[in-house]
């Protein structure tokens, strides 16, 4: 664990990235680019392995949505490409049971933390990654305030006018909370660190053994503090 002065005393939101925080996205990730590859490669005879892995990683950097990269390479509907996607993601063999981590969620809870899940899947998506974790459904309106979902985004992740609309959202209940109140915890820099790090907000980054990011969120203090998982902010929080 990495500690670059993280306040945690004055955290009172906590907002959670989903995907490569809550569970471990690796083995998907790797699961959806070998098919969308094989697909591209179906559909573009003249693409070997390598140049048709290279324009997957240009539109998932373009898009930041692996079901709009789906979509535009496969030629699909948005809600196409997320049926196709919900078979490849959402299983016991990806998101597996965490009753460690469900427990934790909720002892926030219990401690009146507000706590939003912020994320570019889709709210169906979302709900079965949580049940998949161990929330029975009723329980999960109960230990988070808000489920923000694409449907709920005025541009996906990153853009700043999301995490603007969010901490507008939380003032509402709360108006003397200050953007050093708000921690962002998620895997990546550039969609879920760099922008709640502009609008002065305190950031934990899950490495998940991803020394790119690490070094990234280090070399420009992106990160006020580095993980492994989040598990370990129990002990922080208790």
């Amino acid at each position: 664990m990495v500690d670059n002065n993280c306040d945690l005393s004055k955290v009172k939101v906590i907002v959670w990235d989903v995907e490569g925080v809550l569970y471990d996205a690796q083995a998907r990730i790797k699961q959806l680019q070998a098919y969308i590859v094989q697909e591209l490669q179906t559909k573009r005879p003249d693409l070997d392995h390598q140049a048709a892995t290279r324009h997957y990683q240009k539109f998932l950097n373009q898009l930041n949505s692996k079901t709009a990269v789906l979509a535009k390479i496969l030629h699909l509907s948005y809600s196409q490409a997320a049926k196709c996607f919900d078979q490849l993601e959402f299983n016991q063999q990806v998101v597996s049971p965490n009753p460690q981590l469900v427990n934790f969620l909720k002892q926030l809870k219990a401690q009146s933390y507000q706590q939003y899940l912020f994320t570019n899947l889709l709210k169906h998506q979302l709900l079965q990654v949580l049940q998949l974790l161990g929330f029975e459904l009723w329980e999960i309106h109960s230990v988070f305030k808000e489920l923000i979902t694409l449907e709920k985004l005025v541009q996906p992740k990153p853009a700043l006018s999301n995490l603007k609309q969010l901490i507008k959202q939380a003032r509402t209940s709360n108006k003397t909370l200050a953007a050093d109140n708000f921690l962002m915890v998620g895997d990546r820099v550039k969609a879920d660190l760099a922008p709640a790090k502009k609008l002065g907000m305190q950031t934990a980054l899950i490495s998940n053994g991803n020394l790119a990011s690490l070094q990234q969120a280090l070399a420009h203090r992106f990160a006020d503090l580095v993980l492994t998982n989040p598990l370990q902010l129990s002990g922080l929080f208790s």
